[in-house]
């Protein structure tokens, strides 16, 4: 059987360890978690658990002011609405891979948001409130879970039902509309729920990557000065005006010797542009002045980049179905229940059985060593070489 979900992949992990002839003393939250492990070692390491894609990310007056870009959240453009369903319509945008099963969407509200450290009290909101708040759970803008909300108190207070987190001072703030259960079309997302609130233009909506990018290989060249024909006062576009006459003539050999002269002036006077990518905050940092690249038009500005993006198996289920991942799963899986029975060892059962799980745990490491080396011989990439 080749599994093509979640559900199936487990129920064959757990039939290569015994079931339903011998019980597998393991939870179902360590089955879960080690599931997730799994699928982070894949996405992270194996060939098949990531693809090198070209995303393209709009700048916002956010992103000027934060100076970095949080890879992890989308924009989402258009005049978004909500219907008496599920349906998130309205989306003005051509990509459907802004879009996965599993993201969430989050509508950014004005204003800051503060609390003393460990209460339910949230004030300080610069917005009008209304009870359709009420159950809405509030993120920080950067996806940050904060807190459910209990009740409205005033236009600028409300009570969460548990103490806050994740505050620790003056911050914006989001409220979490929904999570992607499908994507219907290019302009229609249907949410797992009705959102508990209605969306409109006093918030910026974002979409919450749950699979995001795991490394950043290069930007596109974010000027114009070598990209495209440029405007007409570029150097490229006069080189093109004043020679096409000999490029017609075929002296192909002046265009090249002038393209590389085109590359060295570039490289003289600009560079390529230093950055920095934290995976473990989705932030891209570039080395440049903001305001001088981004804020002229910081509107109708767009930063393209080369990255590695994790497979989403929720989209890919032929994910579920890699020998390599079920092996590495049921192999974790052994461990745990080594693990779990270790605790008992020598326990007499009923018909003279002994308990062993130390044996079960020694087994389920040898097997870890031997799927490591095979991880690392044949679904690696070879380490890269460095100069410098």
């Amino acid at each position: 059987m080749k599994p093509t979900s979640r559900a199936e992949f487990i129920k064959l992990c757990k039939e290569n360890l015994g079931e339903p002839v011998v019980t597998v003393n393991i939870t179902d939250e360590q089955v879960e978690n080690i599931v997730d492990r799994s699928v982070d070692t894949f996405n992270r390491k194996h060939l098949d658990g990531s693809e090198r894609v070209m995303i393209r990310r709009k700048i916002t007056s956010n992103d000027i002011a934060h100076q970095y870009v949080d890879l992890n959240k989308y924009p989402i453009d258009g005049t978004v609405s909500t219907s008496s369903n599920k349906f998130l319509t309205g989306v003005n945008t051509t990509f459907l891979e802004d879009f996965n099963i599993g993201d969430d969407i989050l509508q950014v509200q004005t204003g800051l948001i503060n609390t003393a450290q460990r209460s339910r009290r949230v004030s300080g909101i610069n917005t009008s409130f209304s009870s359709e708040l009420v159950g809405a759970t509030l993120t920080t803008d950067d996806g940050v879970y904060i807190g459910k909300v209990d009740s409205v108190i005033s236009n600028n207070t409300l009570m969460l039902v548990d103490d806050a987190s994740a505050i620790d001072s003056d911050m914006d703030w989001a409220v979490k509309v929904g999570t992607v259960a499908n994507v219907v079309s290019h302009t229609s997302v249907e949410l797992n729920k009705r959102p508990t609130v209605s969306l409109t233009n006093t918030g910026s909506m974002w979409v919450c990557k749950k699979y995001g990018i795991m490394s950043v290989v290069r930007i596109l060249q974010m000027d114009s000065f070598l990209v495209g024909m440029g405007s007409l006062g570029s150097m490229k576009y006069q080189w093109f005006y004043n020679n096409m006459v000999s490029l017609i003539r075929g002296q192909m050999s002046q265009y090249v010797i002038a393209r590389q002269y085109m590359n060295m002036t570039y490289e003289m006077f600009e560079g390529e542009k230093c950055f920095e990518f934290k995976h473990t905050s989705n932030k891209l940092y570039v080395y440049v002045n903001w305001n001088d690249y981004f804020g002229r038009d910081n509107e109708r500005r767009y930063i393209v980049i080369e990255a590695h993006l994790s497979v989403n198996p929720d989209v890919n289920p032929q994910v579920w179905s890699n020998e390599w991942l079920t092996n590495w799963t049921t192999c974790l899986l052994k461990i745990q229940w080594g693990t779990n029975l270790k605790k008992f060892d020598g326990v007499k059962l009923t018909g003279d059985i002994t308990l062993n799980g130390q044996k079960i745990y020694d087994e389920g490491m040898a097997e870890m060593e031997v799927l490591k080396k095979q991880l690392e011989d044949e679904f690696t990439e070879p380490a890269a070489f460095f100069v410098g």
